[in-house]
């Protein structure tokens, strides 16, 4: 039987790296959208038409997040569930340490997640 320390290095490695690699992808393929948009603005420009300054700035503002902590509020707390489901994958695995540890990893999301929530509920100005 494979003991958990082996199971343990492999596992936060892949989480790790998958962390890493949604970040880059959003800011990459961010990174895409705003090129495109400066370049349509540059064909634009660059076809000496007159241009609207409104039609412009639509194009060039980035829009704002209409619920903003509702996403990450969701997002946190579906990862501490995450952690609690695989925490209780290794209890099954007669590993109860590994569970404590987990849902102590999972609390930190879970409690900020709440907290986002919370403000995304509680918020005066909707």
């Amino acid at each position: 039987m494979i003991e958990y320390k082996q199971l343990i290095v492999p596992m936060v490695l892949f989480v790790f790296v998958a962390i890493v690699a949604v970040i880059a992808l959003a800011l990459f393929f961010r990174y895409l959208n705003r090129r495109l948009a400066m370049q349509t603005v540059r064909h634009v420009l660059a076809s000496e038409q007159s241009v609207d300054p409104l039609l412009i700035e639509a194009i060039v503002k980035e829009k704002a997040d209409k619920n903003p902590d509702l996403r990450k509020g969701a997002l946190l707390v579906a990862a501490a569930f995450a952690f609690a489901v695989l925490g209780y994958i290794f209890k099954r695995m007669d590993h109860a340490e590994i569970f404590n540890a987990l849902v102590g990893v999972a609390a930190f999301p879970g409690l900020t997640g709440l907290t986002y929530l919370a403000f995304h509920f509680t918020d005066l100005d909707q």
